[in-house]
Order: structure tokens, then C-alpha cells, then sequence
């Protein structure tokens, strides 16, 4: 009888170390800390070793998520402590659903090498797949989770947790909570096999939930309060199970475990994927502005970090852990303003305001932030700055092709035809369609071609056409041009958009320049400017031109050379100011093609300058020219060995800085390039764009990069005191006067000058 007593308590004993340990590793497995979405659409962010920094000690997160397995991101996360969340793009769902084999290969080269040294403990497959039209991609979804968690354990990841991230309107009802149903043509077919694979493998209901948006879209029955997780004394009450909600974030949580017990999923644990609010967004998105997304982040941290934890009504005391939405503001994404305003960070590391996700409060409180006053007044609808004329156009005939005499007014003969442009007609357009389309859900968006203004269009031109030079601001007044040049009168957009010429009056905010200054300028491919005698240019993209450069030869070089100037030292990597890391960096081996053209020609003299090893293609008329600018390596682009591109030394392209019209494929390009190799496109079509992120989502090392030049007045001095140096010279191909100037103008369309036309008045 002693015996067996001492046996039974030596049992029990062993079962509550059992449990107490199986209790410590679910704690430690769903530890409340708060982590950062890290987004990388944008084409100003840090680099992924400055984030990193950014991420641990400035926003003191504990985990991270990143939307691919981006090995440069990965890389830097190693041997942080971070727990790191990866996704496996949603364009790979389908292939890897039905191929094992794909699944271990990425697998293998996208996680394997990181881990375990980088703490990477989840895995989504696809980012709100369930939200997409493509119905092929649901039903792969749960085949693929499952391939993805094979691949896992055949290459030791077994503790990688796998699942995918829902956004709300995967439910087709979600008030009251206790009402959550998934929508019917998702929830038996994909949702209850994902809840099932979910629940078997202890993983998570992984959930993007933005309070902002059912608030923004009925601001009248929500109160902003609520919704912000601010309301001291607002309270909702649940009819069907009598929970009491004190906040909508907790409604919407409760809404999916609701919809999850109904399909006989009680238990399975919810993770937050994403969540947080608009610092800013167009005009008329109301609430979206720095005020109210710190208050709400803020206080949706502290719900998260509470100790003890509070849950959901619906799951009181649980932990909820969570990514808040998002590291930066990205100003690459599409869609409304808002989209691109969700950062915690702005793009040059600074914060948007005071926040630590960690908790951490400072000592006196945060700072005292102004709140904003929503805009009420009217707003129009226009062209965008940089949109592509071609698309502009497209986007000008469909406006047109809806509503009621969308455009009867810019028909020609008709109020508003004249001044007859292709962006102040589409402009017209986008704001004709949008007030007839708006309470439709009609948006100033039109793929990115469009942008909300709160200055009225049409009183800018009066003023234009009656005051002309005389509008002040940051624009310099009334430049009469030696050469290239020109604005219009009446701000009418007129072709050209590099000039060179005199200051003749200036605006009141004017600083550095004053009347009788030569100049060189550069203006908006949009709103042009050249081919006159006067005009009006900005003095942030305007520069002294100092006598020893004719104003000929600065006419002819702010587009191509800065174009060549940022193509080089942009993505090609080339250093043309010295210092150590130039001296330290290996000689690049760069090739141009048309190198006899207005960018071509810069292109071979700045590369030189770089000290590369320069290979170029060009007519043969124009080979000894171009031998002359520098060009090691001078190709006819006629000949089989022009056609192929081939370094007739044998030498692989670190860049490629492609001038050429002509449609050259990748699969010539491709061969030639180094490991790393980049191909930069300067003249970048729909094509060339899809293939920039079909090879950047597949983690190319081989890219074909499109360019889009960005005036800059620090670039264009750079290339003006070179020239004013002579290390940089523009091959004038013909001069024309200004009453001749469709001469000229046919001559630089032919496609043969022999570097830059230049206009005289």
C-alpha cells in the first residue's frame, strides 16, 4: 500500500512537470511581443541592413513579417532575436499546389540557408488570396499549405509554423459578431479543409483587420472613438450572445472565431497579420491623417502588450499576438492615398510620430500631436505628375466612353477644347467621370495615371492666360532663351524640355538667381515648354551656366545626360567621385547601346569618368565618333556580333545601359550579363515592367531594370561643372532656327542624329 502510494505520486508529479512545461512552451510560442510589417514597394526605402537597425531600435519590435523571403532581408535578420514571419507569393500558389518537387526546391534555396540562424517561425502561403477574383488560386490554396509544410520537414524546419493571411471580407456576414459566417463560396471547398490543416498542425487563423475602413465608410453609425479603441463610455452590446464590445477592432476579431466555431472550429488561435491606420490619403478619405493613426496604434499596442491579457469577448484573457501595418510609408503601392500611407516610419528613417512597440512610453508622455481638420472644400481630379502619356491617353478615351456627355465640353469647338493638350483635356476627363462616379465608388485613380487636387484647374488657367510671367511662387519669371528653348505663352504645354537662356525678372521667392543669370533649366515632359521665346522655369530645377559652357552645348544635356547620369550611378553602381569606396570597388564592364544618341553619348563619357571598361553599339557611320568619346569596345549594331552584343573581349556586362528603341529580348541580354548583371531600360514599356517583377519576385539574379529619369537641380550642376571642366562635351548633331524648328523636330524623331538637335531663336 506504501508502495503503491509513492508510485502514484511519483506519476502525478511527472504529469504536472509535463503539463507545467507544455504550458511554458505554448507561452513562450504566443509571447504577446508586437511585430512590424515590413513592406518594400517603394523605390526610396532604406536598405534591409538599415531597417533591421530601424526595426530593433527604433521601433523596438519583437517580430517582423515580410511579404517574400527576400534573402537580402533575411540575411540582415540573422542573429537578431527578430521572430520572422515569410510569405511564399501568392503567383507561386498554383505551380507549388500541384508540384512537391517546386515546393522543397523553394524550400531549400529560400529558407534553408537562413535558418536557424535567422529565427524564421512562420510561413504564409499567399497574402489574402481569398480576396481575389482567380478562383483556380482558392482552390490551391490548402493543397499548397500542405506541400509547403512536406517541404518544411524535409529540410529539418519542422518548429516553422505554416497558414495564410484572411482579410475581413472573407466573411459574408460580421454583425453582430456573433453573426460570423464565411462567405458560401469559400466556406466549405477552402476554409474548413484550411481550419482543419490549421488545428492539426497547431498553426494560426492568421487576420488582417483595419478598423479604419468599415469606420470610413459609414463614419455616421460608427463612432470614430470606438473605432480608434478611444471611447471611455461607448459600449455595443452583441444580441445574439449578450458580449459586450467596447471597441470595433474586438468586433471584427469576434466576427471569424464566431465564423470558425460555426464550421467546427472553436480553438484554433488567432494571429493579427496585419492591422493599423492611415497617416494620411487623398482629400476626401476622411480620418486618415497622423492624429489618429498614432492613437490608434498606440492604444492597439497596449491592448496587445496588457498583462494580464485581455482577449476578445469572445476569447477573454488570451493572447493575441500581432504585426502592426506598416514599417514605412510606400509610395510605390497602388490604389487610394491611404494605400500608400500606413508607415510607422517615413522613407528616410524618421518616424511619422512617436511610437515603440515594445510599450515603451517616454517619460512625461508622448508628445502632444495637433489634430486635423478634414477638408470640405471642392476637389478635381487630374493628370498625375509622370503619368505615361500612351496610358494617359487610353485612360482619356474610356472617361469619355461612360457616363452622360462625360466630355462634350473638350470636343473641338466646344468651352473647354482649347488649350488643346493631352493632359489638361484628360484632366478634364478624370474629374467629369468622377463627380458623376463617386457615390458609385468611382475613384481619381485610373491605374495610378491620376491625383486629387484641391486647386482648381480651370482658375488656373484664367490666371495663366491673364497674368502669364507675372505668377510668383518658387517660379522664375520669363527666361528669353540663346538656345533650345522656351516655354509658351499662356503656360500652353509646348514640345521640349531642356533649355538655356537668360533671367529676365524672378518671383518674390526666388534665392538663387537674379536677372541677367544664364541658366540652364529642365522642365516636365508633361507640361514641356521649350521651342519659344520666353517662359517660366522652376528654380529647383534650374542651374547657373557658367561661361566656358556655350548655351548650345547646355541646351542639349538636362533629359539625356541626367538620364545617363542616374542610369550609371543609380543601378549600374558606378562611382564617378572617387573616395574609398570607389577606389575599392572593382572596374564595372558596361555596355551602351545607340551610343551615338543624345543619352548614348553622355552614357560612354560618364562611365569613363567611372573608370569602366566601356563596350558600346552604334551605326557603323558613327563608330570612330563614338571611339572618340572613350568607348573601349565599339560595336556595329548590324553585324551578327552587334546583334548578339558580345564583348569582343569575352568580357561579361555588369550593366547594360540600354538607349535603344529597338526591341532587343532578354534572352540576347541575358547570356551576356555577369552574375548580378543588370539591364537598365530607359525607355521601359508595360513589357519591361512585368518582367522587372516577375524576376524580382522569383529572386533573379539577372534584372532588367526600367528607369524613369527624376529632374534634379544637384544632378544637373554635377553634369555643368564636368562640362565646364571638359571631361563632358555635347556632340551638337544640327542647329535650326526657331521658325524652322519642325525641321529639327523631324530630325530628332528620325532616330539617326548624331547626338542632340538644337533649336535658336
Amino acid at each position: 500500500m506504501w508502495r503503491s502510494g509513492v508510485m502514484a505520486t511519483v506519476s502525478f508529479l511527472r504529469l504536472c512537470l509535463v503539463a507545467a512545461l507544455l504550458m511554458a512552451f505554448c507561452r513562450a510560442e504566443i509571447s504577446s511581443k508586437v511585430g512590424i510589417n515590413y513592406g518594400q514597394l517603394g523605390n526610396n526605402l532604406p536598405s534591409p541592413l538599415h531597417s533591421v537597425h530601424l526595426i530593433k531600435s527604433h521601433l523596438k519590435a519583437g517580430r517582423v513579417k515580410i511579404y517574400d523571403a527576400n534573402p537580402d532581408i533575411l540575411r540582415a535578420l540573422r542573429g537578431t532575436d527578430i521572430d520572422v514571419s515569410v510569405m511564399l507569393p501568392n503567383n507561386f500558389i498554383i505551380p507549388v499546389s500541384s508540384n512537391q518537387s517546386l515546393a522543397d526546391s523553394w524550400v531549400e534555396s529560400s529558407l534553408a540557408p537562413f535558418y536557424p540562424a535567422t529565427k524564421i517561425q512562420y510561413l504564409l502561403v499567399g497574402n489574402e488570396i481569398l480576396s481575389l477574383p482567380d478562383k483556380t488560386a482558392w482552390h490551391s490554396l490548402v493543397p499548397a499549405m500542405r506541400r509547403i509544410k512536406a517541404a518544411l520537414k524535409k529540410h529539418g524546419l519542422n518548429k516553422v509554423k505554416v497558414g495564410t493571411s484572411m482579410a475581413m471580407d472573407v466573411l459574408e456576414a460580421s454583425y453582430p459578431p456573433s453573426n460570423g459566417t464565411f462567405r458560401s463560396d469559400i466556406a466549405t471547398l477552402v476554409v474548413e479543409p484550411m481550419l482543419r490543416f490549421l488545428n492539426r498542425t497547431k498553426s494560426f487563423y492568421f487576420l488582417d483587420v483595419y478598423p479604419y475602413f468599415p469606420w470610413s465608410s459609414d463614419p455616421y453609425n460608427i463612432n470614430l472613438e470606438f473605432a480608434m479603441l478611444e471611447s471611455k463610455n461607448i459600449t455595443v452590446t452583441d444580441p445574439g450572445s449578450g458580449l459586450v464590445y467596447h471597441n470595433l477592432f474586438d468586433q471584427m476579431v469576434d466576427a471569424n472565431i464566431f465564423a470558425m466555431s460555426r464550421l467546427g472550429y472553436p480553438d484554433v488561435r488567432v494571429w493579427i497579420a496585419e492591422t493599423g491606420w492611415p497617416n494620411g490619403g487623398d482629400y476626401d478619405q476622411i480620418g486618415a491623417n497622423i492624429y489618429n493613426a498614432a492613437t490608434y496604434n498606440r492604444n492597439i499596442v497596449k491592448k496587445f502588450l496588457s498583462k494580464p491579457p485581455v482577449g476578445t469577448p469572445a476569447r477573454p484573457g488570451r493572447i493575441i499576438p500581432s504585426f502592426v501595418f506598416a514599417l514605412y510609408n510606400e509610395n510605390q503601392k497602388i490604389g487610394p492615398g491611404t494605400e500608400r500611407q500606413f508607415g510607422l516610419l517615413y522613407p528616410n528613417g524618421t518616424g511619422v510620430y512617436e511610437i515603440q512597440l515594445n510599450g515603451d512610453v517616454p517619460k512625461g508622455g508622448y508628445k502632444q500631436l495637433p489634430r486635423s481638420t478634414p477638408y470640405k472644400g471642392r476637389i478635381w481630379c487630374v493628370v498625375a505628375e509622370r503619368a505615361n502619356r500612351t496610358a494617359v491617353g487610353a485612360a482619356l478615351a474610356y472617361a469619355c466612353s461612360q457616363g452622360n456627355r462625360t466630355c462634350e465640353a473638350i470636343r473641338p469647338g466646344k468651352e473647354c477644347y482649347r488649350p488643346n493638350s493631352l493632359v489638361r483635356h484628360a484632366s478634364y476627363a478624370f474629374s467629369a467621370y468622377w463627380s458623376q462616379f463617386k457615390k458609385q465608388g468611382g475613384s481619381c485613380y485610373f491605374d495610378g495615371l491620376a491625383t486629387q487636387t484641391i486647386v482648381d484647374p480651370r482658375v488656373l488657367v484664367t490666371q495663366q492666360k491673364k497674368a502669364g510671367a507675372r505668377m510668383a511662387g518658387k517660379l522664375m519669371r520669363a527666361v528669353q532663351y540663346e538656345s533650345y528653348g522656351g516655354g509658351a505663352t499662356a503656360f500652353k504645354p509646348i514640345t521640349a524640355t531642356d533649355v538655356a537662356g537668360e533671367v529676365l525678372e524672378i518671383g518674390a521667392e526666388v534665392k538663387k538667381f537674379r536677372p541677367g543669370d544664364k541658366v540652364v533649366a529642365v522642365f516636365s515632359h508633361f507640361v514641356g515648354g521649350g521651342l519659344a521665346e520666353f517662359t517660366v522655369a522652376k528654380e529647383s530645377q534650374s542651374v547657373a551656366r557658367p561661361p566656358e559652357v556655350s548655351p548650345e552645348e547646355a541646351a542639349g544635356l538636362p533629359i539625356a545626360g541626367l538620364t545617363a547620369l542616374q542610369a550609371l550611378t543609380g543601378p549600374a553602381g558606378v562611382f564617378l567621385h572617387g573616395g574609398p569606396t570607389a577606389a575599392a570597388a572593382r572596374p564595372k564592364n558596361i555596355l551602351v547601346t545607340a551610343a551615338s544618341g543624345g543619352v548614348g553619348h553622355y552614357a560612354v563619357q560618364l562611365a569613363k569618368l567611372g573608370n569602366a571598361h566601356v563596350t558600346a553599339t552604334c551605326g557603323a557611320r558613327n563608330l570612330d565618333f563614338v571611339k572618340s568619346l572613350g568607348a573601349d569596345e565599339v560595336l556595329d549594331y548590324r553585324t551578327p556580333e552587334g546583334t548578339a552584343l558580345k564583348s569582343p573581349s569575352g568580357k561579361k556586362y555588369d550593366a547594360v545601359i540600354h538607349c535603344s528603341m529597338s526591341a532587343i529580348p532578354w534572352s540576347t541580354f541575358k547570356p551576356c550579363l555577369s552574375d548580378g548583371g543588370k539591364v537598365i531600360d530607359l525607355t521601359p514599356g508595360p513589357r519591361s515592367m512585368c518582367t522587372f517583377v516577375f524576376q524580382k519576385l522569383t529572386f533573379s539574379r539577372k534584372l532588367l531594370v526600367p528607369l524613369l529619369m527624376t529632374p534634379s537641380a544637384d544632378n544637373l550642376e554635377v553634369l555643368v561643372r564636368l562640362m565646364k571642366e571638359g571631361r563632358l562635351r555635347t556632340k551638337i548633331d544640327s542647329l535650326h532656327p526657331l521658325t524652322r524648328a519642325e525641321d529639327g523636330w523631324a530630325k530628332s524623331l528620325g532616330g539617326h542624329a548624331t547626338g542632340k538637335v538644337i533649336i535658336q531663336p
